[in-house]
């Protein structure tokens, strides 16, 4: 949309990764299901809704870029929550290692969200 690739380069990079962490995520989630529980339905929204909004941000939509910005907020505060967990119940492992990766991924795109420079723009609406 924008004539310097490199401005938007940061939403690409960001995107893929929501986009391969919504993958990864829904199918742990529903490797670790035992056939049809309805407890993973809010799980797998979360994470189709990852899926979705990386995609568009990697197509440089003004609205994923929104939407990925209140759901990653939202995710990233379930990790801080699981952190907290994990730290007053078990043994500091490979699952704590994994919550504070996704806190400071989430941190990291929420900073690049909100203070960015790049413009991302609807369909129609130039550069």
């Amino acid at each position: 949309m924008t004539n310097n690739p490199r401005i938007n380069l940061p939403y690409r990079v960001m995107g893929l990764f929501w986009l391969l962490v919504g993958l990864a995520a829904g199918c742990f989630i529903l490797w670790r299901a035992d056939g049809y529980d309805t407890r993973v339905l809010l799980p797998l929204g979360v994470c189709s809704l990852l899926i979705v909004c990386g995609y568009r941000l990697m197509r440089e939509r003004r609205w994923a870029r929104l939407c990925c910005g209140v759901i990653v907020s939202l995710v990233t505060l379930w990790l801080l929550d699981m952190i907290a967990m994990l730290l007053f119940h078990y043994d500091f492992d490979l699952p704590l290692y994994l919550a504070g990766a996704g806190v400071l991924a989430g941190g990291f795109t929420l900073i690049i969200l909100v203070f960015g420079k790049g413009s991302l723009t609807g369909p129609g609406q130039g550069s």
